[in-house]
């Protein structure tokens, strides 16, 4: 066959072995596809080819049929026994497939009675799919098992490379009793055998099997309840399905069954590490309290059955309520519950301070991210827990915590409650600001847990603002927070794209609520921006820096351009940040009074150009006065407003402002509604929609004043209607 015929057919091939997995495959069709390719008998020596593959890719698609297996057994005879780059056989992977059927096994097997011995690169037999298909019907899945032991019965015998049996297996993939009893009668004493890691069926079945065939396990081999695998006995497999399975009900009658067999696996302890475990002294009930799928029901049982676990310590001096603690993902309600339950029956145990000289509401506060209600609960058990630090550390509070790792909903119960505390620092502690900067990290480890997302940091220093800005003059090692903001997020990590969004949002509102640290610390923040690789942060504070010069020279503050603008004009019509409006007002108060040649004051660029309320509204708190100023065509700051579309800003005038007019026209007879009218904004959005209703509702007399391009547009847009019915 020449060069091009080989490239034609490998073609061919190739797009046959993709309808071969695609849903649309059918016998007909394959049939036809395959005497297009004119496809012969392949029984050739070499390596596995394409064409033999073919059965591969029908055997796993969920649409094989017994029809379309003899179509490519009887157009390539060796494909039976063709391995794939896994090792594996068509017969494996149709005894993987939902919809495998027992003429499927048997013609595959017929074609090559070898296969049913053969195994994968992991030393899988045909056997071990079969049991681990747990998403097969039970009867058909009994009927193949059956089938393959009668072919071949030493296959029950055989271990793959973890050293699992096949009743390994089925105990893993959810298979019934009577399965399980089809392969420990065709190898009596299977159910006695360990996996290369320690684990009998029964450990497995604990974890990842049913009650009914835990419960036959066990009627089989009453002993192996006391057997211990590296991770522990059965019932902390049981625990450990709440991870795996997320089952609680399963978990929990689980738990009841071998508990009605020895109330005493809850006394074992684990005397070393094993895979899922980490530390040694594990109890039942610590595990589960530390599990995020953990129920109410499945921890009073435990506590029922050795009700002294709950004052167990492990080697790190954690008790069950430390774990609790620390269980971050668990949901709150069922967390709460469970407090109330280990307190309950040990009072002392929020008292109990572990080697690393944690109470549990630190832990609660920090790593936990427990919310405020978790925390109100262990406070209310230990009213001077909230003003307790960690030992070494005095000046390590609660709130240090939850202002790093926590919740903002807890940073905001502490600050609420406990307001001084953000005033408490010392040599080894910083203060709760700085604490809040550092939980940008996003680090998540068992040693240090920092914010899942980043973005919650931003709403903790907003919450630590609101309540004393005097914090931003605070200082930890010689940095204010704004350079400590600036100097973690350029040199002490790489930060991925949504924790230098939080950074660059933080580093803002820190420089918005005290621009003067910018411009005291000009000289380390110009070598923090000179060494950054984070171009946001260097576009930031050069930017800055341009105003921060601006307000040093008092001339060029004082000078107006051609257009009679100051440099605040030209900073609000830039968008600049509030910071640097508040620098520029600093530097020339009187500008909040000067009209440009158009009789444009701040306010009014403010209104039509700038985004932020927050700007807006501390032009405001300078001069009231400037919301009724108008412009030489008599354009209110709300006209202004309407005109740019500013809805947000509109908000704030209308709801927020008595002094502000809605019914004022400028030159041209316009109120402030009739420019939003005519402005280029989306007349479809729901901010537009809301603009209108609140300028209506302000003055309800502006709908006979509509002219008949704005009464075209309430019509269009079903306003005029939709106010009319209100």
């Amino acid at each position: 066959m020449s060069d091009q015929n080989n490239n034609r057919q490998a073609l061919l091939t190739a797009q046959l072995c993709d309808y071969c997995r695609s849903d649309a495959l059918s016998e007909d069709a394959l049939r036809d596809k395959i005497n297009r390719l004119r496809v012969v008998d392949f029984d050739l020596p070499h390596d596995t080819t394409e064409e033999e593959l073919l059965l591969h890719e029908v055997c796993d698609n969920e649409r094989v049929t017994e029809g379309i297996i003899r179509c490519i057994l009887g157009k390539i005879t060796t494909a039976a026994m063709a391995d794939d780059d896994d090792g594996k056989l068509p017969l494996h992977y149709v005894l993987w497939n939902d919809n495998v059927t027992l003429k499927m096994v048997q013609l595959l097997i017929d074609a090559a009675p070898e296969s049913i011995m053969h195994q994968d690169n992991n030393g899988f037999m045909p056997i071990h799919q079969i049991c681990g298909n747990y998403d097969l019907e039970e009867e058909k899945a009994l009927k193949i098992l059956k089938f393959l032991i009668d072919k071949s019965p030493q296959s029950a015998r055989h271990a793959d490379k973890d050293g699992d049996l096949p009743i390994h297996l089925a105990c893993d993939g959810l298979r019934s009793p009577e399965f399980c009893r089809l392969l420990i009668d065709s190898y009596p004493g299977s159910e006695r055998i360990k996996n290369s890691i320690g684990m009998l069926p029964l450990h497995v079945a604990c974890q990842f099997g049913t009650v009914a065939t835990v419960k036959y396990l066990l009627e089989i081999y009453p002993d192996g309840i006391h057997d211990e695998s590296e991770d522990g006995n059965p019932i902390y497999f049981a625990i450990m399905r709440l991870r795996d399975r997320k089952d609680s009900e399963v978990a929990a009658k689980m738990v009841e069954l071998l508990l009605s067999c020895n109330p005493n696996l809850t006394v074992a302890t684990l005397k070393s590490g094993g895979g899922v475990v980490w530390e040694s002294g594990y109890t039942p009930l610590r595990l589960a309290c530390g599990n995020s799928h953990v129920t109410l029901n499945i921890v009073q049982r435990l506590v029922d059955a050795h009700p002294d676990s709950v004052r167990q310590e492990n080697d790190e001096g954690w008790m069950p309520l430390h774990h609790l603690c620390d269980n971050d993902e668990l949901d709150d309600m069922v967390s709460v519950e469970i407090l109330r339950l280990l307190l309950e029956k040990c009072p002392e145990s929020v008292r109990h301070v572990n080697n690393g000289g944690y109470l549990p509401i630190h832990i609660a506060c920090g790593r936990g991210s427990r919310s405020p209600d978790f925390c109100r609960e262990l406070i209310e058990a230990y009213p001077a827990s909230a003003r307790i630090a960690i030992a070494n550390y005095e000046c390590a509070l609660p709130l240090h915590y939850a202002c790093q790792s926590g919740t903002s909903a807890t940073v905001k119960y502490f600050v609420d409650n406990y307001p001084e505390q953000i005033h408490v620092s010392d040599d080894d502690i910083s203060y709760p600001i700085f604490c809040a900067v550092t939980g940008l990290k996003c680090i998540r480890n068992e040693d240090v847990k920092m914010q899942k997302d980043p973005a919650v940091a931003v709403e903790k220093v907003k919450i630590l603002l609101a309540c004393d800005d005097s914090i931003l003059l605070q200082e930890y090692r010689g940095k204010v927070p704004l350079v400590y903001a600036c100097r973690k997020t350029t040199n002490d990590f790489s930060f991925p794209s949504s924790s230098l969004n939080a950074a660059i949002k933080v580093i803002q509102l820190l420089y918005d609520a005290h621009p003067e640290s910018l411009v005291d610390h000009k000289t380390i923040l110009t070598r923090i921006r000179d060494r950054s690789d984070n171009r946001e942060i260097c576009v930031f504070l050069t930017t800055q820096f341009v105003y921060a010069e601006q307000m040093s020279g008092r001339h060029f503050m004082m000078t107006p351009d051609e257009n009679g603008r100051l440099p605040l004009h030209t900073a609000l019509l830039k968008n600049a940040a509030l910071g640097s409006i508040k620098l520029l007002v600093k530097g020339n108060p009187n500008a909040i009074q000067t009209p440009d040649n158009s009789g444009v004051i701040p306010l009014h660029a403010a209104c039509r150009h700038h985004e932020s309320t927050s700007v807006i509204q501390h032009l405001i708190g300078f001069d009231e006065n400037t919301l009724n100023a108008v412009d030489r065509l008599y354009n209110t700051p709300l006209h202004l407003a309407c005109q740019g579309g500013k809805h947000e800003t509109i908000a704030l005038l209308v709801e927020e402002h008595d002094a502000v007019s809605v019914s004022k026209a400028n030159a041209h007879k316009k109120l402030p509604i009739h420019l939003l009218f005519e402005s280029d904004v989306d007349k479809s959005s729901i901010e537009y929609t809301q603009s209108i209703f609140l300028l209506f509702k302000a003055y309800p007399e502006a709908v006979n004043m509509a002219s008949a391009e704005d009464e075209d547009c309430l019509s269009q847009t079903g306003l005029k209607r939709k106010f009319h019915d209100v």
